[in-house]
């Protein structure tokens, strides 16, 4: 950050930024995908190379970070997500403190090849073993693993910023929902959303649904502007409403 565009990269921006300003923090960044400079008065960025290589341009980088780190020896080193939590060991051998956020289970994303979901997977375990205290956004992925590793965990879900309160309700009767009685889902509809643990027919990256409470339990419609469609009804598709948007067709 900034101007990158990315779930993690927005959590850490919203993140830091509102950190207490006694509080310094560094940033670790890859050059290539710096295209603005912007200047915090408690963040300052250290931008490293990479490879360009698909599979190991994180890898790389976290290798390099974790150097810096070891030589700079920050109070506390912050690590967003599994991929680069192979290196928490390398960092504790030096007796530094970590914090791992996890994000999500990386190695669910289709985008990644049969070597790269078991390096992920590795990962995930060196991480959360190593790692002085983990931050989880997902409740239900921290509810996964053993004791132990709740024991250490803490669950902080995402939240929204700056955002302004509207009592218009002329959108809202142009979509044929009450106030109160919808619910409102925003985010990528890909298979590794909790929203869509079965197979999504036609995907688009982006997804806005308002869902009317009264078309539960017996049948759903989903809503976007301008257009309308109704699904099968629950209890012929699945039990729980956490399945919905496996039958949207955008």
């Amino acid at each position: 950050f900034p101007g990158v565009q990315g779930g993690v990269e927005k959590h850490c921006e919203y993140l830091y930024m509102n950190f207490p300003k006694d509080i310094q923090v560094t940033v670790f960044r890859r050059k290539s995908y710096i295209h603005q400079n912007v200047t915090y008065s408690n963040i300052r960025f250290i931008d490293l190379p990479s490879t360009k290589i698909k599979g190991i341009e994180a890898l790389v980088h976290s290798f390099l970070c974790s150097l810096v780190c070891i030589i700079k020896r920050p109070d506390i080193v912050h690590i967003h997500n599994i991929g680069p939590g192979f290196f928490v060991p390398l960092l504790r051998l030096f007796n530094l403190k970590v914090v791992l956020t996890y994000h999500s289970a990386n190695y669910e994303h289709k985008k990644w090849g049969w070597l790269a979901k078991h390096f992920l997977k590795l990962s995930e375990k060196i991480a959360l073993i190593f790692s002085n205290k983990i931050i989880f956004v997902n409740n239900f992925q921290l509810k996964k693993y053993r004791k132990s590793i709740q024991n250490k965990s803490i669950y902080i879900p995402n939240g929204v910023s700056n955002f302004t309160r509207v009592d218009s309700i002329e959108y809202l009767t142009k979509l044929g929902v009450e106030p109160g009685k919808y619910i409102l889902s925003v985010g990528r509809i890909t298979p590794e959303k909790a929203s869509a643990r079965r197979k999504i027919l036609q995907p688009h990256p982006l997804g806005v649904c308002i869902l009317r409470t009264d078309w539960f339990p017996n049948a759903s419609k989903v809503l976007y502007p301008g257009t309308c469609h109704r699904i099968a009804p629950l209890n012929e598709q699945t039990d729980t409403t956490g399945n919905i948007f496996s039958f949207i067709r955008i």
